[in-house]
């Protein structure tokens, strides 16, 4: 599984937590819902900061074994 299929999973996931917190009509569980909507959300922004710096990376080892 590459890095967009993850991120799409977990878009579709937190989506799919959004939709249960509209539908519930207990307080409680829509908090649940929500809390667990936002902890997705960042889950899912450093999982792509961590593929930037991982694709970062990558470029500047590249780049170093050119000058060798």
């Amino acid at each position: 599984m590459d890095f967009n299929e993850l991120r799409n999973g977990l878009l579709l996931f937190h989506r799919n937590l959004l939709e249960k917190a509209e539908r519930t009509d207990n307080p409680r569980l829509k908090d649940a819902y929500m809390e667990a909507a936002r902890h997705l959300k960042d889950v899912a922004s450093s999982l792509y900061k961590f593929d930037q710096t991982m694709k970062l990376i990558k470029e500047l080892e590249k780049q170093g074994t050119q000058h060798n």
